[in-house]
């Protein structure tokens, strides 16, 4: 399904993460984020203590050659940050 995380940055996301208001999370964070990610086209995003990756997602949708690495301690919210991104990988 497709979102506007924060009413700012357009991703597709997994059926499963639906029940989360993406539209109203972190929206100042959200729009710093992605119009560096968008300034910085080709940049490498370190999703430190990425829980479910929505900012690893909103990296990966926000420009072209970017890079996003989650880390995490928790090894189900890795898994989580995987799914969460695997949209992306479908658009080659």
């Amino acid at each position: 399904m497709q979102v506007f995380v924060g009413g700012k940055a357009e991703v597709r996301i997994p059926g499963e993460f639906a029940g989360t208001n993406w539209e109203r999370y972190e929206p100042e964070s959200v729009s710093i984020f992605a119009d560096w990610v968008a300034r910085h086209p080709g940049s490498l995003v370190l999703d430190i203590g990425s829980s479910t990756g929505i900012y690893s997602a909103v990296a990966l949708f926000a420009g072209s050659n970017v890079e996003a690495v989650a880390f995490d301690s928790d090894l189900p919210s890795l898994a989580a940050a995987r799914r969460m991104t695997k949209h992306q990988w479908e658009l080659g």
